[in-house]
């Protein structure tokens, strides 16, 4: 179908005929041209291009501490050997991994502002359409979401098979958590209870009761954050555009300092502890959007002085002494290590307990301090400071791979449970066992992502594109019927010609007012 449907295109075009609608939407699924389009190293006007290495960085980040947390949800032949591993510390590069969740959700809320202030530049127009923007935001995250839900649902119990195989068909699938909450044989899966909450973009308060040892898919409670973080973000940008740079700034301040508030406060009245095991006692601090929004606000920030104010940013940069500035990369950079590393004490066995002051400032500020570091990476590269930084994170090998970061969010803890529970016997845990597997995980992870990618979100992509296209083409044409009827009554009332204006005119003006005919709101994803 796809084929003829570009036969027929070209067809039309020689035969000096638009396509229709449905012969464009067809074209949507020619596989030839989704893959051109994945692997395409073409770089934007403007592109602030490190951010695909940090995207790509980052997600494999999260795929080695996923998987040494099913590691440990599998029965194995030495599992105190993986408890007592945690407490080396080598093994806090895997713990570590959390903050990654962090640098996406900075880059998030970075490209939200970097792409509106792009867009209003180029059109002039500072009016945003908020209702619609989150309309294509659902549009562009949801078809695929729901596309995998069902594959995790119906098809992925009956991928393999073995005698660990039953775990993951039974309270593995249901819950995705065996270790703390067993489900009850023949219940209902988290899926088919909660799914809706999952396409709402709410399962990260959906169910109740813990979402993330309920909840259907409770890896995507990262997309729900995001989601919410996004319609925050652009009734920001609406304000900011619209009717005050002040008001908005200020309101992001506020926020930024009411995240510090609630969580330094919560902190104090449930006693939340520092490390890995802590995040399993209590959903709130990991998932709840009022603990985890600081990184989002940071990026915005960032990318305000970055897309207003580079050049006074850069020359800022160069009036700081070369001591200086190295300096600065030391020290966010030795911030940064410590962040990770410093959760040592509390992982080893014995642990060393923290002070409540010590777990206060640390789990108030940590996720702030990482999303600095990172966004000092950025303005570094941004603004050509560290120009072989720069280089290595902009390398063209990146992109596609960092297109392919949402997909590969969706199915990686799938993959990696697929792989570890087709075993036909009991692990040996051990680091070299990890040292094998992990290389497979990421190989067959962007394997099964970019089926996805090409199959379902590519198509979906482009038809998303064609719908927003056609209703800015309709609206012009009513805008232009009006105009012209303005200017027949013009031309009634002074016996002048009316304004005329071509098709090609009237398509550039159309191209140029919708916000998403070339540019992406939902540039990082995961």
């Amino acid at each position: 179908a796809s084929a003829m449907a570009v036969w027929r295109q070209k067809e039309a075009n020689g035969g000096r005929r638009e396509p229709s609608i449905a012969e464009r939407a067809l074209t949507a699924f020619y596989l030839p041209d989704n893959w051109r389009g994945l692997w395409s190293t073409k770089q934007g006007d403007g592109e602030v291009s490190c951010l695909h290495g940090i995207r790509v960085v980052s997600i494999v980040w999260i795929l080695l501490a996923h998987l040494f947390i099913l590691y440990q949800a599998m029965p194995a032949i030495n599992y105190p050997d993986l408890v007592e591993a945690m407490g080396k510390v080598s093994f806090q590069v895997v713990t570590g991994a959390f903050f990654a969740v962090d640098t996406f959700f900075l880059l998030s809320g970075f490209l939200l502002v970097f792409v509106t202030l792009k867009h209003v530049a180029r059109t002039g127009n500072s009016r945003i359409n908020v209702p619609l923007a989150v309309l294509h935001r659902w549009i562009r995250m949801s078809v695929v979401y729901a596309f995998f839900i069902g594959v995790w649902e119906f098809v992925a119990p009956h991928v393999s098979n073995g005698p660990l195989w039953p775990i993951f068909t039974g309270p593995l699938h249901r819950t995705f958590n065996p270790i703390l909450v067993p489900a009850a044989e023949g219940s209902p899966s988290a899926c088919q209870q909660y799914w809706w909450a999952n396409l709402l973009y709410i399962n990260n308060f959906v169910p109740s009761e813990r979402p993330l040892a309920f909840g259907c898919m409770p890896w995507t409670w990262y997309l729900a954050n995001d989601f919410q973080f996004f319609v925050i973000g652009i009734l920001l940008m609406a304000i900011y555009c619209g009717y005050s740079k002040r008001i908005a700034r200020v309101v992001m301040g506020t926020m930024l300092v009411a995240c510090w508030v609630v969580t330094g406060t919560r902190n104090i009245l449930k006693g939340w502890q520092v490390g890995f095991f802590a995040l399993l006692e209590d959903d709130e601090f990991y998932i709840k959007p009022w603990t985890r929004i600081a990184p989002y606000l940071l990026g915005m920030m960032g990318a305000l002085l970055v897309s207003e104010h580079q050049e006074q940013l850069r020359r800022w940069l160069l009036r700081l002494r070369r001591f200086g500035r190295v300096g600065l990369h030391v020290l966010l950079a030795s911030a940064m290590l410590f962040l990770i590393f410093v959760q040592y004490s509390a992982h080893k066995i014995p642990s060393t307990p923290w002070t409540p002051v010590q777990t206060f400032f640390y789990n108030t500020f940590s996720r702030s301090v990482w999303g600095l570091g990172v966004l000092w990476v950025v303005f570094c590269c941004a603004t050509g400071m560290t120009p072989n930084v720069n280089r290595l994170l902009s390398l063209s090998l990146y992109r596609p791979f960092a297109r392919l970061t949402y997909t590969l969010y969706l199915v990686h803890l799938p993959v990696i449970a697929a792989l570890l529970y087709s075993a036909k016997n009991l692990i040996f845990l051990t680091y070299a066992n990890t040292v094998v597997s992990f290389p497979a995980v990421i190989v067959l992870g962007f394997a099964v992502a970019c089926v996805l990618y090409l199959l379902v979100e590519a198509p979906s992509l482009h038809l998303n594109k064609l719908i927003m296209d056609n209703t800015y083409m309709r609206k012009a044409s009513l805008k232009g019927k009006e105009e012209q009827q303005r200017g027949d009554e013009t031309m009634d009332e002074e016996s002048c010609h009316p304004p005329t204006a071509s098709k090609e005119a009237t398509e550039a003006s159309v191209s140029s007012q919708s916000p998403y005919d070339s540019v992406d709101l939902m540039e990082v994803r995961v």
